[in-house]
């Protein structure tokens, strides 16, 4: 059982271990607990991992233990399903409880298992986070087929397309498709075109999408408006 060390960045502070263990429970509630677990799994991006002298940040783990093991799986395991929205969350969780059972036989030995929980739960925290984006591409994907709209898309079992800048090309324009509002504050320029999963007052599931480049001024009057009104 090897030993292992685990260092929080100096800004990773109480509050932020609360959100990030209160998640991993199933507890976070309303627009404010998800705005403060963003922002803590993304400090856990540069928390570190000591295993036999060789340091690694939480984000190159990630990428090790999770989406090389599972990501190509999982998705070829999703494009084959028949009806998207009704079976890919048994899916995801599925592989989801994978990670899990693979995480526990690791048998880290280390001291204090608030570091262990906090670990676990940025895995699952960024595999929820892309096992639910690519589903809802998927489901995109075969809406926009059933409508009858002409568009390139990139080849999702492909993992180079997989990392385009763009996730398909409609009216001979570069889109992107998300599951929340964040990207809005950090999408690459050349995206003109968004179509957006978000969740309503908590009731209703709805899409916006946005075929045009608006000026600035509109834009930031459109993040605002949406951050305000929209859960993440």
């Amino acid at each position: 059982m090897p030993s292992v060390a685990i260092q929080l960045p100096a800004d990773f502070v109480p509050y932020h271990e609360d959100v990030v263990i209160r998640y991993l429970a199933d507890q976070l509630h309303g627009q404010n607990d998800w705005r403060l677990a963003i922002e803590a799994f993304n400090l856990l991006d540069n928390a570190t991992v000591t295993i036999s002298g060789s340091i690694y940040n939480f984000r190159t783990l990630y990428r090790q233990f999770v989406d090389e093991r599972f990501s190509d799986l999982y998705l070829h395991a999703l494009v084959g399903l028949t009806n998207i929205r009704e079976q890919s969350p048994t899916l995801w969780a599925s592989f989801a409880r994978q990670i899990v059972q693979t995480f526990i036989q690791l048998q880290w030995q280390v001291d204090g298992q608030t570091a262990i929980r906090l670990y676990l739960s940025y895995l699952l925290y960024w595999w929820n986070a892309f096992a639910r984006g690519y589903a809802f591409e998927v489901e995109v994907f075969q809406d926009l087929e059933h409508s009858s709209i002409h568009f390139q898309a990139h080849d999702l079992l492909d993992r180079y397309e997989r990392f385009s800048s763009s996730d398909l090309t409609v009216i001979k324009q570069a889109g992107d498709i998300k599951t929340s509002t964040y990207f809005l504050h950090v999408a690459p320029s050349a995206i003109h075109v968004f179509i957006l999963s978000v969740l309503l007052l908590a009731v209703e599931s709805i899409r916006l999408l946005s075929c045009y480049d608006p000026p600035p001024g509109m834009k930031s009057t459109a993040i605002q408006w949406m951050d305000n009104y929209l859960l993440f």
